[in-house]
């Protein structure tokens, strides 16, 4: 009977396709006798997962700690793009001055280094930071704390001195570790424990995830990361029942996500595709929408609501609500190096993270395991491969393997849990020694980018045959 059902619509007002009905009965009360009763499941207090997520925020408090004696010359946690990403705390709530004049003053020498993304706009002549307000609006509350802090013990409230650095790197560690917790919910939707401590385990550590929660924290990726994966789960609760908070709270991310990261606003297709496995579904998702104007209406409005400070901000600087920010950067959208963006041994998603090309294998059976992501990652991720490739900086600068990618971990996660939960027996054990090669190959070359071994860029074959393997 469950098989012939295609569209239905709960008590709740909540919308179910063929191809999550199967999600949803798993999800029923466990005292549901009949067809749609479901086995008993172990209680939800401390899963593996649960475990899983405390030994890998253990071990990136553990690597934060080490990273200054393993690191060769370590930089200040706040550095590269992550001082534009910082600067309007301390220039807001320190300086009171978002010309950032002051901040130039007192702790660059009179003028930005180009690498920081502030400089002068050229019709105001006022500073433009080229980076989103969304990091230090997510840092709020360890920039405060560490300012707290300061004033009680006498430091200097600078918002640049040690106890803010320190703050603002383990806001980064945290959103990577919330990031984390909220993949493993994600997960056990779909998947057995096992497959989620395992997926979890590889895309930590098999990929440059861990290295943006620890090393380069006050980088977007880490907050990117914790964001798409909330809008991920965010999307499952709303369309399960579309209340007032669950609106609010999906509007809420969405507007993160684009205030984190412009372009990443691509990823908000997601709300849209969720679900979508046939034509019939589509008019079924315009009645849902229909019956539900005002959770759609709260939802784009508090998105809407969380983009004012950045146009406000925009508008100050430059004379306009809206401003292309990247000046004198550009794409170039007919010639894009997707061969290089993906295998080249300069920042070849796969040739640094070999591990995900597994997660892509598993996708051709994504919908047999939560196929209510099937649309989503069918369109989403290659319109993001596709515009990372037509970048006119396509290696997107200093970082270990391809960074641009870090964002979308969480979509590659259910193909990896895909892929995992598909092997049976001497399969298991084979690919279980293959993904611990590749885990340990990618911690080795992400020590050996700390001590600057492995070129921050423009790696060639040359230099990689040199390098591999090498210790110091």
């Amino acid at each position: 009977m469950a098989q012939s059902i295609r569209v239905s619509f709960d008590e709740r007002g909540a919308y179910y396709t063929r191809c999550n009905l199967q999600r949803h009965m798993s999800s029923l009360p466990i005292d549901q006798t009949g067809p749609t009763s479901v086995a008993r499941r172990r209680p939800a207090s401390w899963q593996p997962r649960h475990r899983a997520t405390l030994i890998i925020a253990i071990l990136g408090v553990l690597g934060m700690l080490l990273i200054p004696f393993l690191a060769k010359d370590y930089k200040p946690i706040i550095f590269s793009d992550g001082i534009a990403y910082y600067a309007y705390l301390p220039a807001t709530f320190i300086e009171h001055d978002l010309t950032f004049e002051t901040m130039e003053r007192l702790y660059f020498e009179g003028s930005f280094p180009s690498y920081s993304g502030i400089q002068p706009y050229p019709s105001t002549g006022i500073n433009l930071n080229k980076y989103p307000i969304g990091v230090a609006i997510m840092l709020l509350p360890f920039f405060f704390t560490a300012h707290a802090i300061s004033a009680l013990v006498g430091a200097p409230l600078t918002g640049w001195d040690p106890i803010y650095q320190v703050a603002a790197g383990l806001g980064g560690l945290t959103y990577m570790v919330l990031g984390v917790a909220l993949l493993a919910e994600l997960l056990a939707r779909h998947f057995p424990e096992r497959v989620v401590v395992a997926t979890l385990a590889c895309i930590v550590f098999g990929t440059n995830l861990y290295h943006y929660g620890t090393f380069d924290p006050t980088m977007s990726h880490a907050y990117s990361f914790f964001l798409i994966t909330a809008l991920l789960l965010a999307t499952s609760w709303w369309y399960e029942r579309p209340t007032i908070a669950r609106s609010a709270l999906l509007g809420l991310v969405a507007g993160l996500i684009v205030l984190t990261r412009n372009l990443n606003v691509l990823f908000l297709a997601v709300i849209p595709l969720y679900g979508l496995c046939s034509r019939t579904d589509v008019k079924a998702r315009l009645h849902f929408f229909g019956a539900h104007l005002l959770p759609l209406a709260i939802m784009t409005s508090v998105a809407a609501l969380m983009l004012l400070p950045q146009l406000a901000y925009w508008r100050f600087a430059t004379g306009s609500w809206l401003v292309y920010s990247y000046q004198g950067e550009s794409f170039n959208f007919t010639q894009p190096r997707l061969i290089a963006v993906l295998f080249s041994v300069q920042k070849g998603l796969f040739f640094w993270s070999p591990l995900l090309l597994l997660a892509v294998a598993g996708f051709w059976g994504l919908h047999r395991f939560a196929s209510a992501y099937l649309a989503p990652a069918l369109v989403v991720i290659p319109l993001h491969t596709y515009l990372v490739a037509s970048w006119w900086h396509w290696q997107f600068g200093w970082s270990y393997g391809h960074r641009a990618f870090t964002d979308v971990m969480a979509f590659f996660a259910l193909g990896l849990a895909t892929f995992l939960a598909s092997l049976r027996g001497r399969q298991a054990w084979a690919v279980s020694i293959c993904c611990t090669i590749l885990v340990a190959l990618s911690l080795f070359q992400m020590f050996q980018y700390w001590q600057q071994i492995v070129p921050p860029e423009n790696t060639t074959w040359e230099i990689y045959r040199s390098i591999f393997l090498r210790l110091w």
